[in-house]
């Protein structure tokens, strides 16, 4: 009997750890939720920030699609 109320004592202990863990996770993800929704998305980078695309205004499909290529290979061959 001694031995059948220590095993219920430990479950009722893993139990509330388990809960104290999980509540501590979920306020913390809540915690991070609100501190990136006052984040600005379109903020203006600051700093070096570079356009990573820039079209072609001038020149054909062909040379647009010409241009293109080695840029669509790097992407691939970067694992972006």
């Amino acid at each position: 009997m001694d031995n059948h109320i220590r095993t219920v004592i430990r479950l009722w202990k893993t139990l509330v750890l388990f809960i104290f863990l999980t509540l501590f996770f979920y306020f913390g993800l809540k915690w991070m939720d609100q501190y990136h929704e006052k984040m600005d998305r379109y903020e203006m980078p600051s700093g070096g920030a570079v356009k990573v695309y820039q079209t072609l205004s001038t020149g054909s499909k062909e040379e647009v699609v010409r241009h293109m290529w080695p840029r669509m290979i790097e992407f691939l061959r970067n694992g972006e």
